[in-house]
């Protein structure tokens, strides 16, 4: 082609011998710009699709250059370096299926595909001129597939191009696609659907409303501006760079490929391999010609640069602003909410090794890694010297822990006397409690009988909470032992273990599984608008229809009796969540029919729990535990590593004044756990539970805090993708919110 040298693609020179369908040939990594060229030996006829066996190439001695079958030269004198041999799948899957043929602009489109893959310049957006062809269909289209893949259709998956609609190229003539690469802004408005809502007239109908809808909606952007306006201030500086608008696509949850985290406007994209990243992780890659471990590798293990990411946004400025001044107008001070510290923020990866290999390993982490660590050991190791002053003085009088529990000393409600001042009251401030009585269950759909007898053939995973090891097994054999300690299954190593069957079923509706459960639930939840999937003052439910929405439960849990002495294992370890929580209890065996080391026990089970404000104090006391046993951990709270038995509970009152709330639990009794609250739980007898998450205006302060800490997690981690969106749910629960309320 007559102007490869302003695609960036070096022209090779295809003048080759005649060789036959039988000769073999080698293919050579194009070699560095530094280095002597290197000939291309390119077949002239067409080859099979598939070969049965790779011929290797004869070897060459330092004077020789290889020979092929029907042509064989003698070299010259000159010595010539051979570059190393690359197969033939690692170029591309298309240079497979691509027939070449005689004709020469054939083996010219063949050359240019090899140059675009194995191209060792850097490459960055390159504005097209002329006539433009913009892409329509996958990097793996007949039409495109000479040219840089995206991440997706490399790995041939079902997720969306990322180049589908914005990837440009120069069209000539004869009709040719010349390489930039280049984008397009997309201009066309969001779909009509973008702010319409599912309404289930089932659940509906069982909402209290909570006076008239102008007062509902009120109450929601009230409650969600402070946070809201947090996402749309960060969005502004990107403006003074962004150039390409593209529309967001309602039907997949777009995360950083970076950091896990919902990507909501604003964010950069590669524009060779089409990753995307957001905003914070664009800003925490500091140095622009250093690779970040934590971008990762492009297409084909080359390495990312700053230089070939670019600016992308799906909404405008103007949009952007609009909000920012409706959050505004909505903002006031709320003086009975307790603020969550902004130290909370820095609550992300805090190692602590004790091996020389683990400290190696730390040495490997990336910059940014090493001075978040240093941060956070910082902030926890000097809680304000002043307060531990004043703790030593006065017994921890003026301890955040003993303030908070002193305001929050009853945890307890029974069903008639909870209202909703009440519940708001504690739920703004992010106080766990237990109401009694909820009696509205159909009991018998939630025996272990109705199990065996309606799923027993049902293969299910289990847990061994002790051992941590897991069981694949029918629902029959794990509920047989549910009250009957010798049907209990037996292991490898002749002992009953104490199982868990959670998050039942794991990945399918728990209202397509059991319909007849998930109405008997849904019917028992106290405060249905905002527990159930249709309530108003449950922001989950403000997604439009077509997005990709959060799988919030309910769920089922399911396990035997444990332990909570010394040495005791419980039930659940401590953990936090993103979302709030509802936990209720809908079978225990009844006392008579417990195991005799379960019947006097205080309830059927037990849950500690720890608010937010005491959770960099527990943070430091279990990495003083993990110090002491030697263990590796990379957060204390999100690994879900630790149950605190009752001498782990006792050492962290005494040593860092850090007390929780105990709360019991039985039949008919629901736990509410806000956002951001840390808790463990151990069942004395064996359990039937349901739990759903949801997403309260009283509780997205404390949700975008937890999203913080899980994005800082290390790669890999099992909490560390965002799996709420809580962006999009804050933008379509005000959009629609603000606009009910002008209405």
């Amino acid at each position: 082609m007559s102007d490869q040298g302003d695609q960036g693609i070096d022209p090779i020179n295809t003048t080759q011998p005649d060789i036959t369908v039988s000769d073999t040939f080698e293919i050579s990594k194009r070699p560095r710009r530094t280095r002597k060229a290197t000939k291309f030996y390119t077949p002239t006829q067409s080859i099979t699709r598939r070969r049965k066996k790779r011929v290797k190439p004869k070897k060459t001695t330092r004077n020789e250059e290889p020979t092929t079958t029907g042509d064989k030269r003698k070299s010259s004198n000159v010595s010539v370096k051979q570059p190393k041999k690359m197969k033939v799948s690692e170029f591309t899957d298309s240079m497979r299926d691509l027939n070449l043929k005689v004709d020469g602009n054939e083996i010219e489109h063949r050359q240019m595909k090899l140059s675009t893959v194995m191209k060792a310049d850097l490459i960055t957006v390159r504005p097209v001129h002329g006539k433009k062809h913009v892409q329509q269909g996958r990097c793996f289209s007949v039409r495109y597939k000479s040219f840089e893949r995206c991440t997706a259709c490399l790995a041939k998956q079902t997720d969306l191009c990322r180049f589908n609609g914005i990837r440009v190229f120069e069209l000539e003539e004869d009709n040719m696609l010349i390489y930039g690469p280049d984008f397009i802004s997309m201009t066309d408005p969001d779909p009509s659907s973008t702010y319409e809502i599912e309404v289930n007239d089932d659940e509906v109908k069982n909402v209290r409303i909570l006076g008239n809808i102008q007062h509902v909606t009120f109450f929601h952007i009230d409650l969600i501006a402070p946070t809201f306006i947090k996402y749309l201030q960060k969005e502004i500086p990107h403006f003074k760079v962004a150039k390409y608008r593209k529309v967001p696509h309602r039907k997949i949850c777009q995360l950083c490929d970076g950091c896990q985290t919902t990507i909501f406007s604003g964010y950069w994209m590669c524009c060779v391999c089409g990753r995307e990243y957001c905003l914070s992780c664009h800003e925490e890659w500091s140095d622009v010609n250093e690779f970040s471990n934590e971008i990762g590798k492009c297409s084909h293990k080359r390495p990312h640069y700053k230089e070939q990411l670019v600016p992308m946004y799906h909404y405008t400025k103007e949009e952007i602003l609009r909000l920012i001044d409706q959050c505004n107008q909505m903002i006031l001070d709320d003086e009975d909410s307790i603020d969550l510290d902004d130290g909370e923020l820095s609550d992300d990866v805090s190692v602590v090794e004790s091996s020389k290999a683990a400290s190696q390993r730390r040495q490997k982490t990336s910059r940014r890694f090493r001075t978040v660590h240093a941060q956070v050991s910082a902030a926890d190791n000097n809680i304000s010297a002043q307060e531990n002053y004043e703790q030593k003085k006065t017994g921890y009088d003026n301890n955040i822990s003993t303030r908070i529990h002193n305001e929050h000393k009853k945890t307890e409600y029974e069903a008639n006397e909870m209202t909703e001042e009440i519940f708001r009251d504690l739920w703004r401030k992010g106080y766990p409690f237990v109401i009694k009585g909820v009696d509205r269950l159909n009991e018998d759909i939630w025996k272990p009988e109705y199990f065996i007898e309606h799923y027993g053939e049902t293969v299910c995973r289990v847990i061994d909470v002790k051992e941590n090891v897991e069981y694949k097994m029918n629902v029959n054999t794990f509920f047989k032992g549910f009250e009957d300690f010798n049907e209990r299954f037996i292991n490898d190593h002749g002992k009953h273990p104490c199982l868990k069957l959670k998050d039942w079923p794991p990945k399918d509706d728990f209202a397509v599984t059991f319909p007849e459960h998930y109405k008997d639930f849904s019917n028992s939840l106290p405060f249905k608008e905002y527990t159930t999937r249709g309530g108003v003052l449950n922001l989950a439910h403000r997604l439009p229809l077509e997005i990709n929405r959060p799988d919030l439960g309910p769920k089922m849990y399911n396990a035997y009796g444990s332990e909570e002495d010394i040495g005791g294992k419980g039930t659940t370890n401590l953990h936090l969540d993103i979302t709030d929580a509802v936990n209720l209890m809908s079978y225990a065996p009844i006392v008579e029919k417990r195991l005799e080391n379960e019947r006097d026990k205080p309830a059927a089970a037990v849950w500690d729990l720890y608010h937010s404000a005491e959770l960099p104090r527990l943070r430091r006391f279990l990495r003083k535990i993990a110090n002491e046993r030697g263990l590796y951990i990379c957060h204390p709270i999100h690994d879900q590593f630790f149950y605190l038995d009752k001498e782990l509970r006792e050492r962290l009152t005494a040593e860092e004044g850090v007390t929780g709330w105990r709360v019991y639990q039985n039949p008919g009794d629901a736990v509410f756990i806000p956002a951001g609250c840390a808790h463990q739980v151990c069942n004395y007898t064996s359990c039937v539970k349901a739990a759903v998450d949801f997403v309260s205006p009283e509780g997205v302060a404390r949700s975008c805090i937890v999203s913080q800490q899980f994005r800082k997690l290390r790669s890999g981690h099992k909490r560390r993708m965002d799996i709420l969106q809580l962006p999009n749910i804050l933008y379509h629960a005000w959009s629609t919110s603000w606009d009910e309320s002008n209405d």
